[in-house]
């Protein structure tokens, strides 16, 4: 008698299926072992390989028991582990499944080779259509007592490697912040990889890169931010080649962002002041006690609540007590003070109190725009705003340079008119 040789999708098949039958794992439902089963004899999925339909079959046992169109976590390491391959086989075999229209990846963690290390899967409708499971969104399953969702088993189940997380017992905190959770950064997140994205890198360029600063010890963001101005002034095709030269060159970056980082606060206090002075020049600020000082250059008067002189301080002083928010410009807390300590009697003259009453408003006018300036430039510095002829305007201190489509610089503008411009809508991101 000649017993046949079975084929090597036989064995594929039956050997994934009673493995999955015999394991540690918890026993499946019956629509969950068909549409596992499907993944090994359905025509369209001949032309994977064997290798690509058993990661499939494990995307297939870990879809939500009670919505199958809810995403699932899915890490490549723990499956590569588990069915004895390599990450790059796991991450292309998901590649070809999303390229088929099978799955979708969402939020996805790069790691700085610039691989997706893990990421959030959801099946598609036509996978769903072809595992026979699109009839309902939910099947029956036991209670989670006696067989807990597959996202959350123990850790002796697949041999010590979880397919997602552990949950031993519920989670503590109020239940608002359990349905908000926080929302997970990004890459793109960092204002220096988003400046190369935007000055038209692309996303494989800077994984080249962020691989480049690790085999040299460096950090991508602070090479970028040394040398930011330089690469404003260079075309898209020269940044890959500028970069990766900075980052050969042996230099110690993290240092040099740390004293850009120091010299650039010392000239935003510096821009601070001599704005504190074209503003406040001549005016008066007070305290909480009514003690008044006169913004002078050099040295500011001092006063007392009864309006008597006594002595003046270093204006620099002045400017950071009125930083600190111990000066305000504010002054009806003085004059209400002086008014109370001179008595009914003596009460200042209607015209005087009017023109009191005029440069409070003009003193708090001019706080509020101190104010969206110092918002404006804490919020946006650095970054850059479009208009809609393809030009951009790089936001600074003081003036911010204007370049045109291809990258000349035009002229500079005063940061007060950018700031217009971008609450009108004609600068935008």
């Amino acid at each position: 008698m000649v017993v046949k040789r079975s084929s090597g999708f036989a064995r594929t098949f039956f050997g994934a299926l009673m493995h999955s039958l015999t394991s540690d794992l918890p026993a499946y439902p019956p629509a969950v072992l068909k549409a596992y089963s499907v993944v090994f004899q359905h025509k369209f999925f001949k032309n994977l390989t064997s290798k690509s339909r058993e990661i499939l079959g494990e995307i297939v046992i870990r879809l939500s028991t009670q919505n199958l169109k809810k995403p699932i976590w899915f890490k490549r390491q723990n499956v590569a582990e588990k069915l004895q391959c390599d990450r790059k086989t796991v991450y292309n075999a998901l590649r070809k499944l999303e390229h088929l229209g099978l799955i979708e990846r969402h939020d996805q963690n790069v790691t700085a080779e610039g691989f997706f290390e893990c990421s959030s899967i959801s099946a598609t409708p036509c996978l769903l259509q072809i595992l026979g499971l699109d009839a309902a969104s939910t099947y029956p399953q036991p209670t989670v007592r006696q067989n807990p969702d597959r996202g959350e088993i123990s850790g002796r189940i697949n041999r010590g490697f979880n397919n997602v997380y552990v949950v031993n017992e519920q989670p503590s905190g109020r239940a608002e912040k359990m349905n908000n959770p926080k929302p997970r950064k990004t890459l793109w997140d960092d204002e220096h990889l988003s400046f190369l994205r935007a000055s038209g890198m692309s996303a494989n360029g800077v994984y080249a890169l962020m691989a480049l600063c690790k085999k040299h010890r460096q950090r991508l963001s602070s090479v970028v931010a040394c040398v930011k101005i330089k690469l404003e002034q260079l075309s898209r095709s020269q940044l890959f080649a500028y970069l990766q030269t900075c980052i050969q060159s042996g230099s110690n970056f993290t240092k040099k962002e740390a004293e850009l980082q120091t010299d650039v606060s010392a000239k935003a206090k510096l821009l601070r002041y001599s704005t504190f002075l074209g503003l406040f020049i001549g005016k008066t600020l007070a305290n909480a006690t009514g003690r008044t000082v006169q913004v002078m250059e050099g040295a500011s008067p001092v006063a007392n609540a009864n309006g008597v002189h006594i002595g003046s301080m270093p204006t620099q002083q002045v400017f950071e007590l009125y930083e600190s928010g111990e000066l305000k410009i504010t002054l009806s807390q003085a004059y209400g003070r002086l008014n109370s300590n001179k008595g009914s009697a003596s009460r200042l003259p209607k015209s005087e109190r009017s023109r009191m009453r005029e440069h409070v408003n003009e003193s708090n006018r001019v706080e509020q725009e101190f104010a969206k300036t110092e918002m404006f430039l804490s919020k946006y510095e650095g970054k850059v705003l479009r208009n809609l002829r393809g030009g951009y305007v790089s936001i600074a201190p003081g003036m911010c340079p204007a370049k045109d489509v291809d990258g000349n610089v035009e002229s500079s503008v005063a940061l007060a008119h950018v700031i217009e411009s971008f609450e009108i809508g004609i600068l935008f991101f």
